[in-house]
């Protein structure tokens, strides 16, 4: 074992207690947050306006915006359908390494269906690409393509791959498709062309009005959130007219820390979901640009679960929902996402998480033994063509060491 965990124990001690202490600080700050949430709960009007008077001053404001629900009534569990067809899609890459015997990546996606309530086995899908062309696989004579590159390649098949099963699947309404993470494509484009940007926006863009013209709904699942839009929009809500500046808004004052799971932990049920709203970024100003149906939404979920008599709060279990607009104003689409994840969420309850995002990772993850294997298959390749197939001596050297070979 080559870490002193010795050395190790007084740093995560001192990290147990940062986090200890940061609690304490932030219970102030919730308690504040809470009664701003409260205060403004029915006062929806008034903060659509402060956000887009903010909005029109460019004051750099990327928090929430309202919809119609009041802030602060968490919203039921409603009905369970009898029957969905939910699919789900999830991908993994090997990125390029230079001191590998070719020079390529890999992009996995699986992508599973399931026939809620039809007493049938899920339908499993896998699709891996090898990426080897230089002109893919290299920026230039010395670099290999960056992790946001293949990052993205692997998020757009990823929506694409779902949005094909989806219009595929298209007459067994209700269908509901789930993905992984937000919905607003985040992946690190940097290192991009301004061309190439706008053509996987635009491709993703694309794959969602196919699962719009199927008449699905579509979700993304975010877990364990860092988002702080809602905090953002109560931070803009207790600032004075003559006080909302981009300095102001660069930080959240007296909220400081709080993140928008915190706010919502106590509030939420087990199956309850906050009120929804809108993302105010520059990202979903250009979804809603392409198609107003586009522009994304969420909410908060509790995913605990529900125990009758058990003597004791459960924990909460705060899950951040992306849906597009066609989901959002769709009462009856808004439902089917609502219900369906928390049932998912349900079937692993020690654990809540949507079963079948957890089944599409299992069938998108590459192994290492995996890895091994494509390695070797590459290798016999290049020696059936007499091409060099040997790893860098820095690769072949490491692997001597730790006695893989």
């Amino acid at each position: 074992m080559s870490l002193a965990l010795a050395k190790v124990t007084p740093q995560v001690e001192a990290l147990a207690q940062v986090l200890a202490d940061r609690a304490i600080r932030l219970s102030g700050r919730v308690e504040e947050a809470r009664r701003r949430l409260d205060r403004f709960s029915e006062r929806l009007a008034e903060l659509q306006e402060r956000v887009e008077d903010a909005i029109a001053r460019d004051l750099g404001y990327r928090g929430a915006r309202p919809c119609g629900e009041p802030l602060a009534v968490p919203q039921p569990l409603p009905p369970l359908p009898q029957r969905a067809t939910l699919i789900a899609a999830d991908g993994s890459q090997i990125p390029p390494d230079r001191h590998a015997p070719a020079l390529y990546y890999l992009i996995n996606v699986g992508a599973i269906l399931i026939r809620h309530g039809s007493g049938e086995a899920p339908e499993t899908f896998i699709e891996p690409t090898l990426v080897y062309d230089p002109e893919e696989v290299m920026v230039s004579d010395e670099q290999p393509v960056t992790a946001g590159r293949v990052n993205a390649r692997r998020d757009l098949q990823e929506i694409t791959l779902l949005a094909e099963l989806v219009w595929t699947h298209r007459h067994e309404a209700p269908v509901v498709a789930l993905t992984d993470g937000g919905l607003l494509f985040w992946s690190a484009l940097e290192g991009l062309s301004q061309r190439e940007q706008e053509q996987y926006h635009r491709a993703y863009l694309e794959a969602l009005t196919k699962v719009q013209d199927a008449g699905a709904a579509l979700a993304g699942y975010v877990d364990r959130p860092l988002s702080t839009g809602v905090v953002s929009l109560l931070h803009l809500a207790g600032l004075e007219r003559n006080r909302m500046s981009r300095a102001a808004l660069s930080t959240h004052g007296p909220l400081a820390g709080v993140l928008d799971r915190d706010l919502f932990g106590s509030l939420l049920g087990p199956g309850e979901r906050s009120a929804l709203f809108v993302t105010m970024s520059p990202r979903n100003r250009d979804f809603k640009n392409y198609a107003a149906s586009h522009e994304i939404h969420f909410f908060y979920l509790n995913v605990a679960p529900r125990r009758e008599g058990a003597g004791q709060a459960m924990t909460p279990v705060l899950a951040r929902v992306e849906v597009p607009a066609w989901v959002a104003t769709d009462k009856a689409l808004l439902a089917q996402v609502h219900a369906l994840i928390y049932h998912q969420c349900a079937l692993l309850a020690a654990t809540p998480y949507p079963y079948i995002l957890a089944r599409a990772d299992e069938l998108a993850v590459i192994g290492g033994e995996e890895k091994r294997h494509l390695e070797m298959l590459i290798q016999m390749a290049l020696r059936e063509r007499k091409q060099a197939a040997r790893p860098s001596a820095k690769a072949a050297s490491k692997a001597v060491v730790r006695g893989q070979t």
